[in-house]
């Protein structure tokens, strides 16, 4: 699989506008504890970000690309039929038990942790794409029916995942609600694992926004699948995750956060 990895060594500057994000707040402690997870509303962009006429297609410059992908089921293909969040919880862990040496070679991964991480990242991030959403009822299966999810969600479910992998993991988020991410940490350093955007880091977000070198890999991502203009619609309601994408790996770098990094939810003992 096409890979890209870069270290992050000079620093700049680029005034920005983050994208939104909402809060989880509930600890999950076993695979069983999944449905009392809190509903979400999902934020609205700032008022001066420029927004689009419903049905009315975005003006906006894509350089679509060409990595292979994707390399796992969605979640909607593991979870058809599964009547509870329990069921569809274990069908995503059995696929990867099944899949992971294949996934290892796709991927290049050596680390144990790491490929599990990057599973429960991609799987959740390829499974929906970014979008508000009403109405959720707090459970698995209701989210797997989801048409679109956004970057509060996309945490929420990775973290099930990990959780049900017995996967240490945080939630990172900035404090004026723009976006989250999930961090977990391997051979003790915190490493970013970004399901909305579909993009690891090295670094955990606070030594990232203190400058520190980092490594990233980008993975396939339907935001720039040529055959995915689903996966775009987000654009004419006001948001941009392909900023978003471009930007995370250069978090503290060549773009400065516009609020403070805080632990927004952890994962028991954390």
């Amino acid at each position: 699989m096409n890979r890209k990895s870069l270290t992050l060594v000079t620093a700049g500057f680029t005034a920005g506008v983050a994208l939104a994000l909402l809060v989880a707040a509930r600890t999950p402690t076993n695979a069983q504890d999944l449905v009392s997870t809190p509903a979400f509303a999902t934020p609205r962009p700032p008022e001066y970000m420029a927004r689009f006429q419903p049905n009315q297609p975005p003006v906006t410059d894509l350089v679509f690309e060409q990595q292979p992908g994707p390399d796992t089921p969605t979640l909607q293909a593991l979870a058809a039929g599964a009547a509870t969040d329990e069921d569809v919880i274990a069908r995503v862990i059995a696929w990867y038990d099944e899949n992971k040496e294949t996934l290892r070679t796709l991927w290049r991964e050596d680390d144990d942790t790491r490929l599990a991480a990057l599973y429960a990242m991609y799987i959740v991030h390829i499974s929906h794409v970014y979008g508000e959403v009403s109405e959720w009822d707090q459970s698995v299966v209701s989210y797997v029916s989801l048409e679109r999810s956004h970057c509060g969600l996309y945490s929420v479910m990775q973290y099930e995942i990990l959780s049900a992998m017995n996967i240490p993991w945080r939630m990172v988020g900035l404090d004026n609600g723009w976006h989250g991410w999930i961090e977990v940490p391997v051979n003790d350093q915190w490493e970013v694992f970004d399901s909305t955007v579909n993009v690891w880091i090295s670094r955990s977000g606070y030594e990232m926004d203190a400058g520190m070198a980092r490594e990233y890999r980008y993975f396939y991502t339907p935001l720039l699948d040529i055959d995915r203009p689903d996966a775009r619609l987000h654009l004419g309601e006001g948001y941009n995750m392909h900023n978003l994408r471009s930007w995370m790996p250069g978090m503290g770098l060549f773009y400065i956060p516009p609020a403070e990094l805080y632990l927004m939810n952890s994962s028991e003992g954390v």
